[in-house]
């Protein structure tokens, strides 16, 4: 199932207040990986993420 805003590694938090910007699309390709260094500076930033992983069945 599609995950928005990176619940795995934010704890459900979206991207930064007020903002409009759209997130960024993460692809996965196995089950339990994750967004790794990449994803968590991201979320700092305050960066929300769209953590998909097809083999899952999950759209792009």
């Amino acid at each position: 199932m599609a995950r928005t805003a990176t619940e795995e590694l934010s704890g459900g938090r979206t991207g930064a207040a007020g903002s409009d910007e759209r997130p960024v699309l993460v692809v996965l390709h196995q089950e339990h990986s994750t967004p790794g260094r990449v994803g968590q500076t991201l979320l700092r930033r305050g960066v929300a993420l769209d953590i998909r992983r097809p083999p899952l069945g999950d759209p792009l």
